[in-house]
């Protein structure tokens, strides 16, 4: 109990800190190519950039996940195989 409430004390200052950092000085970002543009707050970018990355993260995981599965369940099947044979034999 002590130690979930540390761990919320230390959010809540956490999120205190970092709203004032935003609020004291919010940036921009400029990114052009071409005739295009796109201008947002630093702190927008930051989380764009976080959530791209996490999204990258999550689908190699996801094809990781997919390879152990196919694997598991192939171990699943040869067990499966011996032990009907032995079973049959037995």
């Amino acid at each position: 109990m002590k130690r979930s409430l540390v761990v919320l004390l230390v959010l809540i200052v956490a999120a205190g800190w970092l709203g004032t950092l935003i609020a004291e000085d919010p940036g921009y970002v400029l990114i052009t190519y071409g005739e295009h543009s796109v201008q947002t707050g630093l702190w927008v970018f930051f989380g764009v950039v976080i959530d791209v990355s996490d999204f990258g993260l999550l689908c190699d995981r996801r094809h990781k996940m997919a390879a152990w599965d196919r694997e598991r369940y192939a171990t699943l099947a040869c067990g499966l195989e011996a032990h009907q044979i032995n079973s049959v034999n037995g």
